[in-house]
């Protein structure tokens, strides 16, 4: 593929190409003049390097620009149908898988749910992995296959490409996954965790454009953790265990985590425990509470009826929702006044599910984090919402040619 070709070629090859990429993904239109301006070199090399490009098929003409006198220029971009890359985000509840083009467009997403809700749950296995991303190959074609991005919610080792550790999916623990599948299909394999790969998703197509020093914090219905961007470079810590926001501890004493501490806020904000929550309320509260006629048994109690009887105005349901609102902005102020963030993201499958979260969050950091941190903090809804974790995944790859 031409594309490894440019990346070991020189630095001025290089620097058009991620320049071009660079306007395309924030939607906006390159000509070859501009691009000479921008890289600061001659227009017979533009016009030298893209011709070159364009030959190879990685670089086509687009749209007209406006004329500033003579021909109208016309635009460039990253031919979008050049490469693809299969993306692949490994989740508690869920597992998602998909194929995008090198601008960020989803062609296609299959999701598979666990077979057993049990923690650890039972999900997607490392040899129906394989059997997966075979048939995806077999559709798509190798030869215009770019790489495969991993995301997961665990710990992971992004150096040595090995999964860590997985306290809520079983199966995946001390997985050097990323060798696996590069002897398995002979392409270059990505790895990280699910909340940073959401956090790349945002910055390169979302609310986060732009943003030099932003956390996106991940919600998810099995497990909490954070990506942390700083200086527009994703931030993995010495160890590549950066980000547990999870393992905050929220109450003193509190509930037993999977970590072996007591009162981590994973213990009170994933869906499981907040449904958990719901069930033990509503069994003890005697009076009238829209939920109880959502169900014949207050153990059927799911997402789905949390989400009627939000819509109903159950006070017991909304109370409970509001206090991991307030557990979740506790440990999101406590990173607001570390970091010094511009931008907070909340994405993951209870903000997703319960939005209502988000001012109860936004109220709370307000509350806890210092005056002086908020004067330049916004906190907003990831706008990629479900579809965050397997960008992100992908970007894991198109970035290693466009950065």
């Amino acid at each position: 593929m031409e594309l490894y070709k440019y990346r070991n070629e020189s630095e001025n090859k290089k620097n058009v190409l991620n320049t071009i990429f660079d306007y395309n993904k924030k939607d906006k239109l390159i000509s070859r003049n501009i691009l000479s301006e921008v890289t600061g070199l001659s227009l017979p090399t533009i016009i030298k390097f893209i011709s070159e490009f364009m030959s190879d098929g990685v670089v086509e003409e687009f749209a007209e620009l406006e004329s500033t006198g003579g021909r109208k220029p016309i635009s460039l971009r990253i031919s979008p149908d050049y490469a693809y890359v299969i993306s692949v985000d490994i989740g508690t509840f869920s597992s998602k898988a998909g194929v995008l083009r090198i601008n960020g467009e989803i062609v296609e997403k299959q999701i598979f749910p666990v077979k057993s809700h049990d923690i650890p749950t039972v999900g997607l296995s490392l040899d129906e992995l394989y059997e997966l991303i075979e048939e995806i190959i077999s559709k798509y074609g190798k030869e215009k296959l770019l790489g495969i991005g991993i995301g997961i919610s665990g710990m992971v080792d992004c150096r040595q490409g090995r999964i860590i550790f997985c306290p809520n999916i079983s199966g995946w623990d001390n997985i050097p996954i990323v060798s696996l599948l590069n002897e398995r299909f002979g392409v270059p394999v990505f790895l990280d965790t699910s909340p940073r790969c959401m956090a790349l998703a945002e910055q390169w197509f979302g609310v986060g454009q732009d943003v030099e020093n932003q956390i996106f914090a991940s919600f998810g219905y099995g497990s909490i953790g954070s990506g942390i961007i700083i200086d527009s470079r994703l931030f993995r810590g010495g160890s590549d265990f950066a980000g547990e926001l999870g393992h905050v501890q929220v109450v003193s004493n509190g509930f037993q985590c999977t970590c072996g501490n007591r009162g981590c806020i994973e213990g009170y904000v994933t869906l499981p425990m907040i449904i958990d929550k719901i069930k033990e309320s509503v069994s003890e509260n005697t009076g009238y509470s829209p939920i109880k006629f959502l169900v014949d048994d207050v153990k059927d109690i799911d997402r789905d009826i949390v989400i009627k009887a939000l819509e109903q105005g159950d006070k017991i349901v909304n109370g409970i929702i509001v206090r991991a609102g307030q557990y979740m902005g506790e440990a999101l102020a406590n990173m607001a006044n570390l970091f010094n963030p511009d931008l907070i993201v909340l994405g993951g499958g209870v903000i997703e599910s319960f939005p209502l979260l988000v001012s109860e969050v936004e109220r709370t950091i307000k509350k806890k984090s210092l005056v002086t941190i908020q004067q330049n903090l916004t906190l907003k809804k990831s706008s990629l919402g479900w579809d965050a974790p397997i960008i992100g995944a992908a970007i894991l790859v198109i970035q290693e040619f466009f950065s």
